[in-house]
């Protein structure tokens, strides 16, 4: 109560000034200084102006929901730490729970004398690297990290010793001039100094190379060149260059690589020609410890292509400085890319712990795990994507996402078998177009489509069953956005269609703010999307997420498309301050959108279940509300029911678990223009609604012995109990159980027990016979389930006790 008194306050204060007073002086300034940056700006600039916005808008404190996440005490995260010694430096890397400046006190003794520089701005993931190291000494050193409140935390003192390795080979030594031929295999090659290279740098041409950078720098494509043939790395400018065919063993550590000084290169439309990593037809590659900076036209910063084998990047930090895209389609312009291959065969790539402290337009892709990366997108392009999982059991975990920019995505999609859980997207908008009809802007040269719009998630079909998309799972995310200026924001953007199966998003949080009064936000919790056409799609689910929002909680359609038969099970819809704009839900888009169903949903601090903006609809729009309704009795029981407009919704048999778990609808929410006769012309009255009432229900029962008929109001989740005779119907509370995955190869995670009492977990085969069951003791928020040793088929898993009963029907593969 305290927490939303206080935001009531600073409402009444700010409604002065503008709608919410979200902004400070400083938040202001450095907006529009990252708005008004121009096509072709220095790359000092660039990187200082983002740098400042990211501080003025990113971080714990600018929204109570990451503390929520992520708790309120900083602390190093276990697993993140991680250290490579060279001769004569060190990369020392770690992750915090929470964003942090950091640095590292080191020195020959315990009292140290050393430090490295502060980090620029309060990250999760930080690296670090000490230089100009005595070879053969031993070093005291501990991490340091201070959170935005300026609570600190050291590591306890630790040491490691500088030594010289075995079969080493030094650059340049007696090696010349770059390129640098590294043809000894099963050998490690150290710089002793800072390499400046015209062209190419450093050339791969034996397995197993180890190149220690040593805390050095090297600087490639320092001459201005018009050649690309990345065949040829005479005719490349790559930093690190490996393409003979069937070479392994390739690990680059423990320093920096960057772009040369000649600032009119520019990679081809794929990308290539001027990266600081070039490496194809490579397996087991491994890059650790790596500043990468660069900043030249259409270029990738890690280029992986046609990977032979597995490849494993893991604590670089990687700052793309640049602005310029000629072509943003095919790959376009990412900070770590891998191409080649099909996406759809699983892979052995692994992405975790690296920071992208910039990029123009993507991040990252096709690696099928992608854990713990901290990536900030300043798109300059359309379709920029923090993450593109690969299209086969990609498993992307516990990342933090930044967008900000022109068009910018914190994940797309995957064909089959995703799992995308534990991330936190943060979204901030600013407006880069400066002019309407014809468009005009300080950014990319299309001037159509979504512009200046951000997105947390999205899956797209573009064309009717045009793609087939199974098992997508989001779990456990938090998405967090700030609309503003007449920009656009959506928390999630999914599609459903008939070749869409099995999408779900659980136990998530999603928050969208509108911080202005400008009448053209567009701005909400989630989108419903699907592809074109008008035959019901596979539904797709969201259970138990909270949606929170001043602006809109739910947006059916909008300019970008259409969608049908979205269903929100046990789901908080949750209103947030009082922008005088405000909707529960919008339908926009002059499309029409319809059977979409909000079943056992809260709706809180203003938002009504009811309030609804035909924004551009069509009168087949609709949405309905409904609740669990259960029915308990003996087994063979003939249950039918009738709703209040004579209809029989169905007749079911209680099965051998004693119960029928289902759900019904209590009303349908429609334009008022819309007949069941037909018509449906555009909604001209937007504020008004028809609401078409299902209750109450008529039950009616035969058991054998008795038949009997009561009558159900069902304005919550209710449970009917039939023992012999109808002995009462009472108030149930919405399941907040879920079980994954579902199809399972055996092990089910259940989770969810709010209930403060043990409760039973049984498993009954098709015949109706219990096979399986275990108890799980009271306290206990989730279990995992093993069903291995059952044969493959389709089974009842029933979880409760004698007051409520969860049904889940399981597939064992």
């Amino acid at each position: 109560m305290k927490t939303r008194l206080f935001y009531s306050f600073i409402f009444i204060i700010s409604c002065c000034f503008n709608v919410t007073g979200q902004e400070t002086i400083e938040q202001i300034q450095s907006r529009q200084l990252l708005e008004q940056v121009q096509k072709g700006e220095d790359p000092d600039t660039i990187e200082a102006v983002f740098d400042r916005f990211c501080n003025a808008f990113y971080g714990a404190e600018r929204d109570p929901l990451v503390y929520e996440k992520f708790g309120n005490s900083l602390q190093v995260k276990g697993g993140s730490f991680w250290k490579h010694i060279s001769e004569n430096s060190a990369s020392i890397a770690w992750s915090t729970n929470l964003p942090a400046k950091s640095y590292i006190e080191y020195g020959l003794t315990s009292s140290y004398g050393n430090q490295t520089s502060i980090t620029d701005r309060h990250y999760y993931t930080h690296l670090h690297q000490l230089k100009n190291l005595i070879l053969g000494s031993t070093y005291h050193y501990r991490t340091v990290s201070e959170d935005e409140r300026g609570n600190i935390i050291y590591s306890s003192d630790s040491t490691f010793i500088t030594r010289t390795v075995n079969d080493v080979v030094y650059i340049p030594g007696s090696m010349g001039s770059p390129p640098y031929l590294l043809n000894q295999k099963n050998t490690t090659y150290v710089l002793t100094q800072d390499i400046v290279a015209d062209r190419t740098a450093m050339v791969i041409l034996a397995d197993s190379v180890t190149l220690d950078l040593n805390g050095y720098t090297i600087t490639h494509g320092n001459a201005t060149s018009s050649e690309k043939d990345e065949s040829d790395y005479t005719k490349f400018s790559a930093g690190v260059y490996a393409r003979s065919s069937g070479q392994s063993g390739l690990k680059v550590f423990n320093g920096a690589i960057k772009n040369g000084a000649a600032t009119t290169n520019s990679g081809t439309s794929s990308g290539y020609g001027f990266n600081p990593f070039y490496i194809k037809y490579q397996s087991e590659v491994e890059i650790a410890g790596v500043n990468v900076e660069y900043y030249f036209s259409q270029t990738h910063g890690v280029a992986i292509v046609s990977a032979a084998g597995d490849t494993y990047i893991h604590h670089n930090l990687i700052n793309d400085k640049g602005n310029i895209i000629t072509y943003r389609h095919g790959a376009g312009v990412k900070s770590i890319l891998f191409r080649g291959g099909d996406p759809h065969i699983e892979n052995g790539h692994k992405l975790e712990y690296n920071l992208i402290k910039r990029t123009r337009q993507n991040g990252f892709n096709f690696a099928m795990k992608m854990y713990e990366n901290e990536v900030y997108v300043d798109s300059w392009a359309t379709n920029s994507f923090a993450i593109q999982p690969t299209h086969k059991s990609a498993h992307i975990k516990g990342n933090k996402v930044f967008l900000t920019g022109y068009n910018a995505y914190g994940s797309g999609w995957s064909s089959n078998d995703m799992i995308y859980e534990d991330n936190l997207i943060h979204m901030e908008s600013i407006i880069t177009m400066t002019g309407k009809n014809p468009y005009t802007g300080n950014r990319y040269f299309e001037t159509w489509g979504d512009i200046d719009c951000l997105a947390g998630l999205r899956m797209t079909n573009y064309n009717p069953g045009g793609r087939v998309r199974n098992n997508l799972l989001y779990r456990n995310n938090t998405i967090i956005g700030n609309c503003r200026g007449g920009a656009e924001m959506r928390g999630t953007q999914l599609m459903t269609d008939y070749s869409i199966n099995n999408t779900r998003v659980e136990d998530s949080q999603i928050k969208v703010m509108v911080t202005d009064s400008n009448i053209n936000n567009r701005a909400a919790c989630i989108v419903a999307h699907g592809a074109g056409n008008d035959s019901l799609p596979i539904p797709l689910f969201y259970t138990n997420c909270k949606l929170i929002s001043n602006f809109c909680n739910i947006r059916f359609g909008d300019s970008y498309s259409r969608g049908h038969n979205h269903r929100f099970h046990g789901c908080e819809i949750i209103k947030e301050g009082a922008h005088p704009d405000y909707h529960t839900f919008v339908f926009d888009g002059s499309y029409f959108g319809w059977d979409h169903q909000l079943i056992d949903c809260d709706f809180l601090s203003g938002a009504i279940y009811n309030d609804v903006y035909w924004k551009r609809t069509g009168a087949y729009s609709n949405y309905s509300l409904g609740y669990t309704f259960c029915i308990n009795g003996n087994i063979g029981t003939v249950v039918t029911v009738i709703d209040a407009l004579d209809s029989v919704r169905y007749t079911k048999i209680i099965p051998a678990a004693g119960v029928i778990d289902d759900t019904l609808l209590y009303s349908t929410i429609r334009p008022t223009n819309w007949t069941p006769t037909g018509g449906g012309g555009l909604v001209n009255d937007r504020y008004n609604y028809q609401e078409i009432v299902y209750s109450p229900y008529k039950i009616l029962w035969d058991d054998g012995v008795i038949s009997d008929s009561l009558m159900v109001d069902l304005d919550s989740s209710k449970c009917v109990i039939l023992n012999g005779q109808p002995t009462g119907i009472h108030n149930i509370k919405k399941s907040t159980i879920s079980v994954y995955p579902n199809p399972t190869e055996g092990l089910v995670m259940i989770k969810g027990f709010l209930d403060k009492h043990d409760v039973e977990i049984s498993v009954f085969n098709l015949l109706g016979d219990e096979i399986a069951g275990k108890t799980v003791l009271e306290g206990s928020s989730a279990v995992q389930f093993d069903i291995t040793h059952l044969p493959k088929g389709v089974y009842f898993l029933i979880v409760g006790d004698n007051n409520q009963k969860s049904v889940h029907k399981i597939l064992k593969n």
